[in-house]
């Protein structure tokens, strides 16, 4: 099983190079190894799930590359994930913010020098279920970044209800309707910040050596998100599921 590295290894890898990757508007310290978790401030939680975020983005080890030689999608393409997931979402905004008032977000502007700015934005729910392992919280990073991609990415309206949630799924559910794709995607390229975010939590749940509980949970984001945040029909979101899980929808 793979496992993140120790406190001290990772403040090292936060310090030299991943606070740099996540960007995160605060002065950079180093992580606060010396006391429990429970004893934490919310500030000092934020970076070592950032910084364990970063370490999932950066380092996960996949047990098999292969793809298929077809996609669903016709008119899409098949990808592995890239080299370092890491590079992908940092080549994609400047700037990480943390308010406890609104949902994740992803923005481009212009600041009051005149000058563009694209910004990630996470709300403080990000972190209330425990200390995050990083592994959920790198399918929203990649979320995010995708919205501010090349080109950028906007959602659409949703079709389909929000499904009935699993009794052992953690984390925070969006109800809005307006938050959806209209496909799928096998790619790391192109796709929708749903269906990008859906694909690294698969290859995640099929493929990686994290935790089975962490395995588990993102099999269960992918098939909430696949209902109710993917206008695709039924039978194509299935076709998906099986493809990659090996059973229906």
């Amino acid at each position: 099983m793979q496992r993140l590295p120790n406190c001290y290894t990772l403040s090292n890898l936060w310090t030299k190079s991943y606070y740099y990757k996540m960007k995160p508007h605060w002065p950079l310290q180093r992580l606060a190894c010396d006391r429990d978790e429970n004893s934490l401030y919310l500030h000092e939680k934020i970076d070592i799930a950032l910084a364990r975020t970063a370490y999932v983005l950066d380092r996960t080890v996949f047990n098999d590359y292969s793809i298929a030689s077809k996609p669903i999608v016709p008119g899409g393409r098949v990808q592995a994930v890239p080299g370092s997931m890491l590079n992908w979402v940092a080549a994609r905004f400047d700037r990480l913010l943390i308010d406890g008032n609104k949902n994740a977000s992803a923005r481009a502007g212009v600041t009051g020098n005149g000058i563009r700015e694209i910004v990630i934005t996470l709300g403080d729910f990000h972190f209330e279920y425990g200390l995050p392992t990083g592994v959920g919280l790198s399918g929203q990073m990649i979320h995010e970044a995708r919205h501010l991609g090349f080109p950028g990415y906007g959602h659409v309206q949703c079709r389909y209800g929000l499904p009935p949630i699993p009794e052992n799924f953690i984390g925070p559910v969006s109800e809005d309707d307006t938050n959806c794709d209209e496909t799928i995607s096998e790619e790391f390229e192109n796709g929708g910040s749903h269906g990008i975010g859906i694909l690294w939590l698969t290859w995640i749940a099929t493929r990686s050596n994290w935790s089975q509980w962490d395995r588990d949970n993102c099999k269960n984001v992918v098939r909430i998100l696949l209902k109710a945040r993917i206008n695709a029909s039924y039978a194509v979101k299935n076709a998906f599921f099986q493809r990659y899980f090996g059973e229906s929808l």
